[in-house]
């Protein structure tokens, strides 16, 4: 769906300040270039919905995404910031987006409940921090959080309409892989969020879902368990 009357950029839904909000997208395509000619808006949901809930997971032409509202004051704006990006993380399938957002050394990120694999909200890099330790006594000495060299969760374009509507675009066409990609369609990874349409039923996302559990109870892998467990006995 696409609106002629769209704004490119979203807004905080106040007429008032007029202050205007820089899509995610926006942000990260300051250092990638996305062909998106022929690409199409789609409307998940509306402005004041997104305001009231904090986020909305939904599918866009069959791939799972969510809409995440960070009503925190960005620097140099005092409208808060809508991000989109794929909802199953890059790393093992996780519920990335029921997440905390966090702020780290200033960088919006979204913190994944299975691993805690930190997520720039900008550009969709890992957040990570060297560790170094003390000679003498060996203690952990944390270094500076640093954004990875690559993008390994997919960011889409987002933005709010002059009517209130919350629109999406995908950022899938002529771009490079993402690792996100792997887990964007899975259907069974995304049991673990709540997805426009479906029950309003909150589903556990505290532990992997059905396809990774199915690797793990697999026969094969059964059998190596039980044969570790009778040596942990034997012994």
């Amino acid at each position: 769906m696409s609106s002629s009357s769209a704004s490119s950029t979203p807004r905080d839904g106040t007429e008032s300040d007029g202050e205007s909000q820089r899509s995610s997208a926006a942000i990260a395509n300051e250092n990638r270039h996305v062909g998106l000619e022929g690409s199409q808006w789609h409307a998940v949901c509306t402005l004041s919905r997104l305001r009231r809930e904090g986020r909305v997971h939904t599918q866009v032409d069959g791939r799972f995404v969510s809409v995440l509202y960070d009503p925190r004051p960005q620097s140099g704006s005092k409208a808060p910031v809508i991000y989109c990006l794929d909802s199953i993380c890059y790393h093992m399938g996780g519920p990335l987006t029921t997440g905390d957002i966090e702020d780290i050394d200033g960088i919006p990120s979204l913190s994944c409940p299975w691993h805690q694999y930190k997520i720039n909200l900008r550009d969709g890099s890992r957040l990570s921090r060297p560790v170094t330790f003390e000679p003498k006594t060996r203690k952990p000495i944390p270094g500076k959080w640093e954004s990875g060299p690559k993008c390994v969760q997919r960011i889409h374009d987002v933005r709010c309409t002059a009517d209130g509507q919350v629109e999406v675009r995908l950022t899938v066409e002529s771009s490079q892989p993402v690792l996100s990609d792997k887990y964007a369609y899975n259907s069974r990874a995304a049991r673990n969020l709540t997805i426009k349409g479906s029950s309003s039923e909150q589903l556990d996302s505290s532990r992997p879902p059905p396809c990774v559990m199915d690797y793990y109870n697999s026969p094969r892998n059964f059998k190596r368990r039980l044969c570790a467990r009778q040596s942990t006995i034997g012994n």
